[in-house]
């Protein structure tokens, strides 16, 4: 069921990206990555809480993007960004295959709250 405008603009998103890379591409999505300046720009978009650009130690190929937003609505921005229209544009055919999560935070419950103030 869809959250009402004011509801789902106020819960918090956090996303989790695993990208699985074509092995011959990861230096140059690294570079892309850099020379786009995705972390910078993306850390300094509103409602960016945080934006991670992670390799795993032992198979470089597979790249995780981790990010925490203030809103459903800001998490929804950054994919419509230019930064990000660029790099799904240039990185195209890259990647094996992806895999999000993306996960609300729960808002507490007025009752919860009270007995937190006790």
């Amino acid at each position: 069921m869809e959250q009402p405008a004011s509801s789902k603009a106020a819960r918090a998103v956090f996303v989790v990206s695993q990208l699985y890379v074509k092995a011959d591409k990861t230096d140059a999505l690294e570079d892309i990555v850099e020379e786009l300046k995705i972390r910078d720009l993306s850390r300094q978009e509103e409602g960016c809480m945080f934006f991670n650009v992670l390799q795993d130690e032992d198979d470089p190929t597979i790249v995780c993007f981790t990010e925490g937003w203030r809103s459903e609505e800001a998490a929804d921005n950054h994919l419509k960004s230019e930064h990000m229209k660029k790099l799904f544009e240039l990185t195209e055919g890259f990647v094996e295959k992806v895999e999000t999560k993306r996960s609300v935070q729960q808002s507490a419950s007025s009752d919860d709250e009270e007995e937190n103030d006790n």
